[in-house]
């Protein structure tokens, strides 16, 4: 179907045929190992689903077309005057909500809906300026939801800053060389009951200008527990922390993270500065400045994700990383075909030449450890190794010895 709508209801009998009505549909998904929504296979399974989900719901002469980007989105076109067509639009959205199995994961979506209504589509089919002016009405009735939603998540974010309302949870790091525990991930949560995940207020945080400040609270969050942690954990111990383009992007993102260390009475070395790939290859050379100076002051840095999106493996020397996380998808893929497994295994090759450690994220199970051993990795990080747990649960898995039948 066009993104306009026309020819999505059968032919009525010239001007008494029934009103159109056109939804449109966002959707985005929450989910526990957030990471792996970017893997691209993933995310079109899981609009698949939930294509199919609503198709089930709509009658023959109804209409369907999807978009599949940052968000999914479903553009249906079907009879029903202005007074239905809201109606209509809600309908779908409850036959949309609810979780999905896809891959492994549990997702939940997280929807948002526009419509507009076309009196008359006969007379429309001969003026397609009628069609395009109600694609736009709904269009913006979309966006306008997606504004307040985003506006009602700002200041839950907003309020979380000021009143301690940040947490950190912590993802095992599995030595698969020493069969320990010997470190984790931390990942930024919100306390609020039936607060949404970093699915939902990352990209927020990005578009209201909130990734500063959130960056800065998860890493003195990080800084203080590495720093409570120092004394029991074993040499080696490292803990990571996520650092956004945003922050490295700022002059002064070194002297303040010395700072936080220093306040924390937490040593630079302690903790592992994770960054994207796409980050650490920016054209300009300043974020590679400044990581320059952050591994002289102590802090090791990690090049995460890598293999998510268009790997440059010719400047991949240059970059100053003391570890290479290897993307979930590769992983999975790993599994899969032998041609995938030679990739890991030369991408853990690589990593040596360059003097860099690996890790092997989205672990789910035995035979995704056993697929990062074979390969010569490091360490290994997923829900196979363990959840993300909160600081409780987490510390008395420090050092923790790996049962070699666990995978």
């Amino acid at each position: 179907m066009g993104s306009d709508g026309r020819g999505s209801l059968r032919r009525g009998r010239g001007e008494g045929e029934a009103p159109c009505a056109l939804v449109r549909l966002s959707a985005r998904f929450q989910c526990e190992e957030a990471e792996r929504l970017r893997d691209p296979a993933l995310r079109r399974a899981a609009g698949a689903a939930l294509g199919a989900r609503l198709r089930n719901g709509l009658r023959p002469e109804d209409r369907l077309r999807t978009r599949f980007g940052e968000s999914f989105e479903f553009l249906v076109a079907a009879a029903a005057d202005s007074q239905g067509a809201r109606a209509l639009g809600e309908r779908m959205r409850t036959r949309l909500s609810g979780s999905l199995a896809v891959g492994g994961l549990r997702l939940e979506p997280e929807l948002a809906m526009g419509w507009a209504a076309v009196e008359r589509p006969a007379a429309a089919r001969r003026d397609l300026g009628i069609w395009r002016a109600a694609a736009v009405q709904a269009r913006t009735r979309l966006r306008r939801e997606l504004t307040r939603a985003d506006s009602a998540l700002e200041a839950l974010l907003r309020a979380a800053l000021k009143d301690q309302g940040l947490t950190l949870l912590f993802q095992p790091l599995l030595d698969l060389r020493g069969g320990r525990i010997s470190g984790a991930e931390a990942l930024l949560r919100l306390t609020a009951a039936q607060a949404p995940g970093p699915a939902s207020f990352i990209p927020v945080a990005e578009r209201r200008g909130l990734i500063r400040p959130l960056g800065e609270a998860a890493l003195r969050m990080a800084a203080e527990a590495a720093c409570r942690w120092s004394r029991e954990a074993a040499p080696g111990f490292r803990l990571g922390v996520n650092v956004a383009p945003q922050q490295l992007e700022a002059e002064d993102f070194p002297d303040m993270a010395l700072r936080l260390c220093a306040e924390a009475r937490c040593a630079p070395g302690l903790l592992v500065l994770e960054i994207t790939e796409s980050t650490a290859l920016g054209d300009s050379g300043a974020a590679a400045r400044r990581l320059e100076i952050l591994r002289a002051a102590g802090f090791r840095v990690a090049l995460d994700d890598f293999g998510a999106a268009h790997s440059d493996l010719e400047r991949l020397s240059a970059l100053p990383a003391d570890l290479l996380k290897i993307d979930a998808a590769l992983v999975e893929r790993a599994t899969e075909s032998a041609q995938g497994a030679r990739l890991l295994e030369s991408l853990g090759a690589l990593a040596r030449t360059l003097g860099m450690e690996t890790v092997g994220e989205g672990a789910r199970s035995a035979r995704h450890l056993e697929a990062l051993r074979r390969a010569g990795l490091d360490y290994a990080q997923g829900h196979q190794v363990g959840p993300p747990l909160a600081e409780p649960e987490w510390r008395p898995r420090m050092g923790e010895a790996w049962p070699q039948d666990a995978g």
